[in-house]
């Protein structure tokens, strides 16, 4: 098996967990996250499947930037994906 880059993994990983397929965005996103050394990938969403590899287990829900705060304990990243929304 072929190992892929960063973005290309992020990629596979949002279809394999979320069954969304779409392209990186290239936007910086600033922002100090404390913790393991994490790379954020924004995503333009091109589709939706209903059945995707991890679906049996994993549940895709999408929240509007007020909702965040209830699905994301880690101030950080709350602060993270609030900057990017705006």
């Amino acid at each position: 098996m072929r190992k892929l880059g960063p973005k290309q993994t992020a990629l596979q990983e949002a279809f394999e967990e979320a069954g969304i397929i779409g392209s990186i965005v290239d936007r910086k996103i600033k922002a100090k996250v404390k913790g393991p050394k994490m790379n954020f990938y924004p995503m333009e969403v091109k589709s939706e499947l209903s059945v995707w590899p991890e679906s049996n287990w994993r549940e895709r829900k999408w929240v509007s930037s007020s909702e965040v705060g209830q699905y994301l304990h880690r101030s950080s990243l709350r602060s993270l994906l609030l900057g990017f929304s705006g």
